[in-house]
């Protein structure tokens, strides 16, 4: 995919402020550059920087160089000496980072480090007033020191991070056919997804380790889409995958060194404004952990997620600081907070941005589930995925609230089953059906709608009824055996009729190559299927539009060749033959797509039996 020029990831540069202004950034940044250099990177105890992990003076002095170089990291490359690239600035940033995060004492070449502070300090001091500088995104004074309270609160901004990004990946995944490429784009998402499942367990239990808790399951935290997110600078929708969609979750997942400016939300929308990117949010979390006490990270141990859930050695129980800082490690490690990490979410984004197009359903942006009030089936399968939905929601939160051995098992199977077994068929069959000139998609709105008498959260027996209900509703209204063995047969005649005339074109195109002799000779074969098709009953004619679709793609295929070659012969037979090729591609895939309903509904059936029998909710 390449971005047009519309949208590109923003510079930090370009950002006005007054005299008095630049004057006390240049002074600020100055100063701290002032301090780097004095510091030193050895413990007390230490040769060449290596010594005890609970070095206090070492992790001062960290605190005070690594703030300092992300000081300049954040300049506009046009402020720094020509001598001095602004992608060196960005490794040794990353070094200093990973070197914040690790227990152990690292080695630096501390000389390396202070020609860039001295460097960049001489720039400064040589400009004299610079209107561009950006502004400083946290208050200087290193190393920076949080309380309990503060921890706790960063904490579970992370947790509602993970909450909000969740929908957007997932939607975008449901919205790429699963075929050609897109069976590859499908399976990186579903990775993304899946990881940020692991972080919002990981911040959850370290926010239960820590003592406080989040409702996940609440008419105030559920995201609401269009949302802001990272500064209200990225605007976040439920959204087909495309260009902007992609530059806009590159932004989310932008690396601490990364120039894009970025923030995220608190409480849905308010966010902590004096972060620029998730990794800086993380970065104070790291040193927030480390000034507090093993004691502290106690409560709760019982109750939180651990490997042999899910994730395997990756997911783990929040027991001291040790724990809580690889927690946070894994994290940023996989994408939320470091550059250039391979296979972090921001490089696999990335690569999808410069990479080939998958094919994409016509999905809504940012639909609502009472949008397809007007159109009862898809307005209770909607309601069906919004209730299991929230009841995922409300499962996960209860998993740290319980620590009753058999009530956890029963809960932790119930995330296993709503995931796997019925968030995906519901989202598959919305996507599956008409609305307005595209299809429909899953809406992740707050269950119980808005408009209904019981806004408050629902009880685990009432939300687990509820699901089964909606469930039972959306079967009752699926489109009947003969509903669909009438689409399927009008669907299925439109798209011969389509082949009879696409591989015509191609022969017009390019008389006696083997693709058109190919499309003529399944051309043939479609025809005799198709003859006495209204004869047959539902589920033969099913089983043939499924057929006549498939066929109808490959001649398509054939066509779209036999086009190319006629470029060479006859352009106006090539253009006819490429335009018959698109429509008989189409009506291929509606053939199949009208035939693909007949399942529907005894699907919804078995699966209100499967909710009632394995996903009741412990008492």
């Amino acid at each position: 995919m390449n971005f047009s020029q519309g949208h590109t990831p923003q510079s930090r540069a370009g950002l006005s402020t007054s005299h008095a202004a630049s004057e006390a950034h240049r002074d600020a940044i100055s100063h701290a550059l002032k301090e780097a250099l004095k510091a030193k990177l050895d413990a007390p105890d230490a040769h060449n920087g290596y010594g005890s992990p609970t070095s206090e003076e070492y992790r001062h002095n960290l605190a005070i160089v690594h703030e300092a170089v992300q000081r300049v990291a954040l300049l506009p490359a046009a402020l720094l000496p020509e001598d001095l690239p602004l992608s060196d600035v960005l490794v040794v940033s990353r070094d200093l980072t990973r070197a914040t995060l690790s227990d152990k004492i690292i080695k630096f070449d501390k000389a390396k480090i202070d020609v860039i502070l001295k460097k960049a300090r001489k720039s400064l001091d040589l400009l004299g007033d610079f209107p561009n500088l950006p502004p400083l995104s946290t208050e200087l004074g290193p190393p920076r020191h949080f309380d309990y309270g503060a921890t706790i609160k960063r904490v579970r901004i992370g947790v509602l991070i993970e909450l909000s990004t969740i929908p957007l990946y997932l939607y975008a995944m449901h919205s790429v056919k699963p075929q050609d490429e897109g069976l590859r784009v499908r399976a990186l998402l579903r990775g993304i997804v899946q990881q940020e499942m692991l972080h919002l367990a990981l911040c959850g239990n370290l926010l239960s380790a820590l003592g406080g808790s989040v409702a996940l399951y609440d008419p105030r935290v559920v995201p609401i889409y269009p949302a802001t997110l990272l500064c209200s600078k990225i605007p976040a929708h439920l959204e087909a995958l495309n260009t902007g969609s992609l530059g806009r979750f590159m932004e989310i997942e932008a690396p601490v060194d990364a120039t894009h400016p970025s923030s995220r939300t608190d409480d849905r929308g308010v966010l902590a404004s004096q972060y620029e990117s998730i990794g800086q949010l993380y970065e104070d979390v790291v040193l927030s952990v480390r000034g507090l006490e093993d004691q502290q990270f106690t409560n709760n141990l019982n109750n939180q997620f651990v490997g042999q859930d899910f994730f395997g050695d990756q997911l783990f129980a929040i027991t001291d600081k040790s724990t809580a800082l690889k927690a946070l490690a894994t994290i940023i490690e996989q994408g939320e907070g470091n550059l250039s990490v391979e296979d972090s979410h921001y490089e696999v984004f990335s690569k999808l941005y410069s990479g080939p197009s998958p094919d994409v359903y016509k999905a809504p942006v940012n639909p609502k589930t009472e949008d397809y009030e007007l159109d009862p089936y898809v307005y209770r399968l909607s309601l069906s995925y919004d209730a299991a939905y929230c009841y995922l929601l409300q499962t996960i939160q209860r998993v740290w609230q319980t620590e009753n051995i058999s009530d956890r098992l029963q809960l932790l199977r119930n995330i296993h089953g709503i995931m796997s077994s019925v968030l995906t068929p519901l989202a598959e069959l919305l996507i599956q059906q008409e609305f307005k000139d595209g299809c429909a998609a899953p809406c992740f709105d707050y269950y119980p709608m808005q408009d209904s008498v019981a806004r408050n959260p629902l009880v685990p027996v009432e939300l687990h009824k509820a699901l089964a209900r909606e469930v039972e509703a959306a079967a009752t209204v699926a489109p009947s055996d003969n509903e669909i063995g009438a689409a399927a047969q009008i669907a299925a005649a439109k798209a011969a009729d389509g082949v009879k005339d696409a591989s015509a074109k191609a022969n017009d195109a390019a008389p006696e190559s083997a693709d058109a002799k190919k499309a003529k000779d399944i051309a043939e074969k479609v025809e005799s299927v198709a003859d006495g098709l209204e004869t047959k009953d539902v589920a033969e004619i099913v089983e043939l539009a499924i057929q006549i679709g498939k066929d109808a793609v490959q001649v398509a295929i054939h066509t779209q060749a036999a086009a190319r070659i006629g470029t060479k012969i006859n352009i106006k037979a090539a253009r006819e033959a490429a335009d018959a090729a698109v429509q008989v591609k189409e009506a291929g895939e509606a053939a199949g797509k009208a035939a693909g309903h007949a399942s529907e509904k005894a699907l919804l059936e078995r699966l209100k039996c499967y909710i009632e029998d394995n996903l009741y909710p412990p008492y």
